[in-house]
């Protein structure tokens, strides 16, 4: 199998393990519960790719592996505060108004 199609495959396995344990009744749950869930965990996953690669292809070889220490820590604390961000910023201005508008006038 080549190697493209085991990453793929490996991603589709990760999104499937998210969805389903993110719903409350597992596959039982009805079908609202169970897209809104998908539409959350299918927008988050490129988010989630691209800072698994960063930090398996630049963060690590470039830090870790030449035991560059503090560099490393400091790449690792601020790409996550910029990934997690991100994916805060993904849900508060599309997911939450798409799928809980009522959560976002509460709060206004």
């Amino acid at each position: 199998m080549p190697r493209y199609l085991k990453h793929i495959l490996f991603w589709i396995v990760i999104l499937v393990f998210q969805v389903t344990r993110s719903l409350p009744s597992g596959f039982s749950a009805p079908l609202n519960d169970t897209l809104s869930v998908l539409v959350e965990h299918t927008c988050m996953l490129p988010i989630l790719i691209a800072a698994s690669y960063f930090t398996a292809d630049w963060i690590f070889p470039k830090f870790f592996y030449t035991k560059k220490w503090t560099p490393f820590i400091f790449s690792m604390i601020i790409s996550g505060l910029f990934f997690i961000l991100l994916m805060r910023s993904l849900l508060f201005f599309f997911y939450f108004p798409k799928f809980y508008p009522e959560i976002l006038i509460r709060h206004h």
